[in-house]
């Protein structure tokens, strides 16, 4: 089992892998560049995240990386089992809670409007950290790149969802990642 999102990488790329639980109920970012690359390297391994609450930005982020089912840390072990004879005949698995989370929040109305689709992984991890609340030398330590890459993506991210100013981008992006207001 790794310790960080990097060390998995690494072993999923030095060993055959048939399976991968990917953590999500900490900071999803570093774990999507983890899925691009083991499906890189084992483009045939079954990818499972486990998610503790289901976002639309979570699920937005995930759509753009392929997985094979999601879950939450509290899954049964019935289920688990259900999970795994999903997998073993090539059919994906979405946990009973996570399904009715994404089922209510479909039927309730609460779709985000603005377009972002249109943003890269990259734009999407970062627009994600943003409403998150994480500073930009963070979010650039923590996607290893330098603060005026991070920088120049949110110039792009404005630029793409035609927003007036950076001040809006950080508001949108709140909005979107489903963090909590502030009282």
């Amino acid at each position: 089992m790794a310790k960080d999102p990097r060390e998995a990488a690494n072993l999923g790329c030095q060993e055959p892998v048939d399976l991968a639980l990917i953590d999500f109920t900490f900071n999803g970012i570093p774990q999507i560049d983890l899925i691009k690359t083991i499906r890189g390297c084992a483009p045939r391994a079954k990818i499972i995240v486990i998610l503790e609450s289901v976002s639309e930005a979570t699920t937005r982020m995930l759509k753009k990386v392929q997985i094979d089912g999601m879950i939450s840390p509290k899954i049964s072990k019935s289920e688990f089992i259900q999970m795994a004879a999903r997998l073993e005949a090539n059919k994906n698995y979405i946990e009973p809670e996570i399904s009715n989370a994404l089922a209510r929040a479909a039927i309730n109305g609460q779709s985000y409007q603005l377009p972002v689709e249109q943003l890269s992984s990259r734009e999407t991890a970062i627009f994600y950290l943003v409403g998150s609340g994480i500073p930009n030398a963070e979010i650039a330590d923590q996607l290893g790149i330098s603060c005026r890459t991070v920088e120049s993506h949110k110039a792009r991210i404005k630029a793409k969802l035609n927003l007036p100013s950076m001040a809006q981008v950080v508001r949108e992006a709140v909005k979107w990642s489903g963090r909590p207001k502030a009282s």
